[in-house]
């Protein structure tokens, strides 16, 4: 049987390569995570808000929250944290 890693690996992985590496390397972990069996909403909002914080990009960072919004369309929780973004941007 093959383990996957948890989604929290991805998320943790994400920052310390954007820290580290840069925003291409973050961008990087996150395609390999779309690709793994354990991704969850979770890493998609993560990988969002990296994009729109640290980046400065709200572009990408909804492009994000779009692709994850088609994969976990009934994904409460990330849908609240899609809403609040759209929210931040219309504050701005």
């Amino acid at each position: 049987e093959k383990k996957h890693p948890c989604p929290l690996l991805f998320i943790q992985f994400q920052h310390f390569e954007r820290r580290v590496d840069g925003i291409a390397a973050a961008r990087a972990v996150f395609r390999r995570a779309r690709q793994s069996a354990a991704c969850d909403s979770t890493v998609f909002a993560t990988a969002a808000n990296i994009e729109f914080h640290n980046n400065k990009d709200p572009r990408v960072a909804r492009n994000v929250f779009e692709l994850g919004l088609k994969r976990f369309p009934r994904d409460v929780g990330f849908i609240v944290q899609y809403m609040r973004f759209l929210e931040h941007l219309n504050e701005d």
